[in-house]
């Protein structure tokens, strides 16, 4: 198993230091699907969308509430603090969800309005908007996926073993 999470951090780091390049490399996959998959209508998945976006917003709102919880409790945070970083590791996870919050109540007011607006009759700003909403839609559910991750490895933190003895 120890192969695994050594070929997925890379992917991990990655995104974490290049967020926007992430986002343009999610725009242009999701601009390649949407060429070669003629979708019928983006309008019709504007409800079901809202309706995930909704639920990562409660998971949000629910590991806010557990990253507080965990800052006193956990191996991971008193770990930190013989570091002296687990105010600034703490302030950057915070600043992740609270980020991830603002954008995914932007998403659902941004389908809101693109589900109420009158069709666009040019094509290319219509592709482009369409293209522009399915990634950031996408974007969300990798960023609340990644969120979940964190918390996870925070959760299960263990502290390494050292192979030194102890005498009684």
């Amino acid at each position: 198993m120890k192969w695994i999470s050594i070929s997925t951090n890379w992917i991990i780091n990655l995104y974490e230091k290049h967020r926007i390049c992430s986002f343009l490399l999610i725009y242009i996959v999701v601009g390649t699907l949407c060429r070669f998959m003629h979708f019928k209508s983006f309008r019709n998945m504007a409800s079901d969308a809202i309706a995930i976006v909704s639920i990562t917003l409660a998971i949000l709102g629910l590991f806010l509430g557990i990253l507080i919880s965990l800052k006193e409790d956990s191996v991971f945070f008193k770990q930190a603090k013989r570091y002296e970083l687990d105010k600034d590791i703490f302030k950057d996870l915070l600043k992740t969800i609270t980020n991830s919050i603002y954008i995914n109540i932007i998403f659902i007011a941004s389908t809101l309005m693109y589900d109420v607006m009158p069709t666009i009759n040019n094509k290319v700003a219509k592709y482009l908007g369409n293209i522009l909403w399915a990634a950031l839609f996408v974007f969300l559910l990798i960023e609340t996926t990644h969120i979940v991750y964190l918390i996870y490895k925070i959760y299960t933190f263990e502290v390494p073993k050292t192979n030194t003895r102890t005498e009684t």
